[in-house]
């Protein structure tokens, strides 16, 4: 139940107030003037206020303005006396929720009371499910300032600027980029940063579903439709009416739900499964892919008039690998992350440690950057993380057996580029007798990198 604070000079009706809510489960503190009821904000945020406009010599509502100012969220029902419609006005103007007038009926005021709670409860709710389906402070954080990653804050700052444009008269969009380069996230983004902001963002992995259930979610169905259709459910773009959806891995989607998605994007009308009549739908559609879909069109296999169609604005992502300069921003960034989720002190890279982390090539982009950090804090003691201890080694691929040479034999001639590149490697360390340092500067790469090439060639000093 609720804590609620009762402040009014007469401490008689103010305790017969709060034994009535007491008994109806909630808690009371009652208190006679305006100081102590702004040292009871300060010491606990109560869930309610009930707050008498005259406290002797104090104007209610001058106490009210400090509670405001103090908790500006802070729910306060007034209580006035009767037929100062003009105070309760002011009141509401001032920031109250809601007024009662004196003498009281206990079960209105009652009712006041449980509508105010209720209207708080879903209030908070509310923003509570909005911070975390467009992911919240962390969610939402895109990370980095690198060159490669300046065209996509322009675009989501353009695309962001389509204004009194219904759901499904915004341009499609199209994301595009290598596994794990945030294609979600930045789908989520241009949701919270558009006028749809405060309706419906709902996603679906294509490749989550099996094929026969996709064209069911997307587009609902009838009751009866098959056999396990007990009752009629509306699908995603009926439930999204308004907002967006993200439709992700769309190239996995068959033939037949491309053509309804086809039809959805350009009718802006879907029929459900079993249905006989089209439904209007109102929605604003973001795809992503790992895929090259004008190679799956070429095929036969993603239809060449959808992929028209969705193509209209696009984006595609930069791999980790070209952000050498946001690695570090990035794993302080889960660090923090990690640190909250499981209530753990943040730790601190150390100098080989980032070196690590920015020569490592990062097949899986930011998701596997995100599970490296999130091993390392679950699984490391400590204050800092070193560089061994980010398990790098065993994520690196495989290493190339060592090539036999006949020391009789003249070397070959490089011919290719593979070959060209460990030759280069050793001409380096050799003309700086294997020092990896002056060897790394000389061929302009970090120390790190130099020795992730040498165990790709399995080159080894002499002796060693």
């Amino acid at each position: 139940m609720a804590t609620i604070l009762i402040v009014d000079d007469e401490e008689i009706h103010a305790r017969a107030l709060g034994r009535f809510f007491d008994r109806r489960g909630h808690t009371c503190e009652v208190v006679i003037s305006a100081p102590a009821a702004l040292a009871a904000v300060r010491a606990g945020r109560p869930h309610l206020v009930l707050l008498d406009m005259r406290l002797g010599e104090v104007d209610g509502l001058e106490t009210l303005r400090e509670m405001q100012e103090l908790e500006p969220t802070l729910p306060v029902v007034v209580m006035t006396g009767f037929g100062s419609v003009e105070t309760a006005v002011r009141a509401m103007k001032a920031g109250a929720l809601d007024y009662v007038q004196k003498p009281m009926d206990l079960e209105e005021l009652e009712l006041v009371v449980t509508r105010a709670l209720g209207e708080t409860r879903t209030r908070e709710r509310l923003e509570f499910l909005q911070r975390r389906e467009v992911g919240g402070p962390d969610g939402l954080a895109l990370i980095g300032g690198s060159p490669a990653m300046h065209p996509v804050y322009d675009f989501i700052e353009r695309v962001a600027r389509f204004e009194g444009l219904a759901a499904s008269d915004h341009p499609t969009v199209l994301l595009l980029g290598e596994t794990g380069t945030g294609k979600d996230l930045v789908a989520r983004v241009l949701h919270a940063r558009s006028t749809l902001a405060r309706e419906a963002f709902i996603a679906l992995d294509c490749t989550a579903l099996p094929r026969s259930l996709i064209e069911a979610e997307l587009f609902g169905y009838e009751r009866g439709a098959f056999t396990d259709a007990k009752s009629t459910k509306r699908g995603l773009f009926e439930v999204a009416t308004g907002g967006t959806i993200f439709l992700d891995e769309i190239g996995e989607l068959d033939l037949e739900v491309q053509g309804k998605l086809l039809r959805a994007i350009e009718e802006k009308k879907v029929r459900r499964l079993g249905g006989l009549s089209d439904c209007r739908v109102d929605v604003r559609i973001i795809a992503a892919t790992n895929r090259d879909l004008g190679r799956l069109a070429t095929e036969g296999r993603f239809r060449l008039d959808l992929l028209y169609r969705l193509n209209v604005l696009t984006l595609t992502l930069p791999p980790l690998r070209e952000r050498e300069e946001d690695i570090a921003l990035l794993a302080a960034h889960f660090i923090g992350i990690c640190a909250r989720k499981y209530d753990r002190p943040p730790k601190r890279l150390t100098p080989e440690a980032v070196a690590a982390l920015t020569a490592f090539p990062w097949i899986g982009n930011v998701r596997e950057l995100a599970h490296v950090i999130e091993r390392a804090m679950l699984l490391v003691e400590g204050e800092t993380l070193e560089g061994w201890q980010l398990g790098l080694e065993s994520r690196l691929p495989d290493a190339e057996p060592p090539r036999s040479v006949s020391p009789a034999a003249p070397a070959p001639a490089p011919e290719t580029l593979e070959a060209m590149e460990r030759h280069l490697l050793q001409q380096a360390l050799e003309s700086n007798a294997w020092n990896i340092s002056r060897a790394a500067r000389r061929l302009g790469v970090s120390r790190e990198l130099l020795r992730y090439r040498m165990r790709k060639y399995a080159m080894t000093p002499p002796g060693r």
